[in-house]
């Protein structure tokens, strides 16, 4: 499971672009996830490829 306070280096899969993002949380998983701040797209936390968190 991720870290809700750590940011992370996020390639969204509608896009492709990476960008550091901080996980969102909610109480169902579905909810679990970033927003991209490119397309706008809220993408759940199964969805992504997470990368390392950013230092």
């Amino acid at each position: 499971m991720a870290a809700t306070d750590a940011m992370y280096d996020v390639r969204c899969p509608h896009c492709k672009k990476i960008f550091q993002g901080q996980l969102l949380g909610g109480a169902a998983g579905r909810h679990q996830g970033f927003k991209c701040r490119y397309c706008k797209l809220f993408v759940p936390l199964d969805r992504v490829e997470l990368n390392q968190p950013a230092a």
